[in-house]
């Protein structure tokens, strides 16, 4: 008897023992030259074993959330379990911040990143984070802070952040009016604020101690500190105190008006204006005096008096006397009537104008 017999073709098979380093990821694969196809099964720990698979070399890609993609190769053997372990790597994404108005620090998780609106911040982790964004002289926004999450390999845009402005501002006025304001934070120099008192000056910080100082000419500057709260308009009112020498008549060159002011009578008569004493240099004939011709003619006899070195020195330890003589002749000596006031300059009054009424 005959018997025939067919020949069975076995396929030799072996198979992989796939892990990876977080686990979870799904398992795709294929013979190549195939593009890799999912396989429905995860990685799990100890590795998973995928079984009676043709032997040949395997295109292997793993995925998982969060991380990038992972791709090998691998031999399949017959009868043979190759392992596979694979480390996933996080995926990064970014995330878009602006803000009115721009320039606000940029800090995420609790921590300045360094980068200021707008930006777009990169190589941020997957997941959920927190964002605030900060500028000198506004309020820290969102409060509390934000958060937004991240997708590996996408940009994330926030919504654009509204800064509310923290303002305060100071009323400010002196006695007299008329002084610069000069302002700083405390401990920077002071800078003139470009007006005078009255005035408000706005867009100060709240928090921050500052410090003001009046000046105007021929008063002492006067100064203060503050320190404004949210919102907070403060005032200040301060009165300036004269200086002993006023500024402007202070120096060499600068002058003081005498100012002899006629008596009663008819007949021409002769003041003469002297300085600790010491008659000054007119125009009479003698060089000394000064001519009115006639009480009805009601001239003031007016001497403007240029200051010297001499008298600043003079007034700075001691005094100035500016008197008025008359006489009804000349060449005759003048006096001994004078005026009903004597004019004292010194250090402390050098004024501008000393008037006198002759007796």
């Amino acid at each position: 008897m005959t018997i025939a017999c067919q020949t069975v073709n076995v396929l030799a098979v072996g198979s992989l023992r796939i892990s990876s380093t977080p686990s979870g990821a799904e398992i795709w694969l294929a013979l190549q030259p195939g593009s890799p196809v999912d396989q429905g099964v995860t990685t799990i720990a100890g590795g998973r074993v995928i079984s009676n698979l043709q032997t040949g070399t395997y295109n292997i890609r793993l995925t998982l959330a969060g991380y990038n993609d992972w791709t090998g190769t691998a031999t399949v053997s017959e009868g043979v379990e190759t392992t596979v372990d694979a480390i996933l790597t996080p995926s990064v994404g970014s995330a878009s911040f602006s803000s009115t108005p721009s320039g606000a620090q940029i800090w995420i998780d609790g921590s300045n990143t360094g980068f200021t609106t707008p930006y777009t911040v990169p190589n941020l982790t997957p997941g959920s984070h927190t964002y605030q964004l900060k500028l000198a002289g506004y309020y820290d926004e969102p409060s509390p802070p934000g958060t937004f999450d991240i997708i590996g390999g996408q940009t994330t845009v926030v919504p654009t952040v509204v800064m509310d402005l923290v303002i305060g501002a100071l009323n400010i006025s002196s006695t007299p009016s008329g002084a610069q304001i000069w302002l700083a934070p405390t401990g920077s120099p002071l800078v003139y604020q470009g007006v005078i008192t009255p005035a408000i000056i706005g867009n100060l910080t709240p928090g921050v101690p500052y410090t003001y100082e009046l000046r105007l000419i021929d008063y002492y500057p006067k100064s203060g500190t503050f320190t404004l709260v949210d919102g907070e308009t403060i005032t200040r009112s301060e009165t300036l105190d004269l200086r002993p020498c006023p500024e402007s008549l202070r120096y060499e060159g600068n002058t003081i008006t005498l100012q002899a002011t006629p008596r009663d009578g008819t007949s021409p008569y002769y003041v003469e204006f002297r300085k600790n004493g010491v008659a000054i240099p007119g125009n009479d004939p003698l060089g000394r005096s000064y001519t009115i011709p006639s009480a009805t003619e009601d001239v003031q006899l007016t001497r403007t008096y240029v200051l010297t070195n001499e008298d600043i020195r003079t007034a700075s330890t001691g005094t100035i006397d500016f008197e008025a003589f008359m006489s009804d002749s000349c060449p005759a000596p003048l006096g001994p009537k004078t005026c009903d006031v004597i004019c004292t300059v010194n250090i402390g009054c050098l004024a501008p104008v000393c008037n006198f009424t002759v007796t």
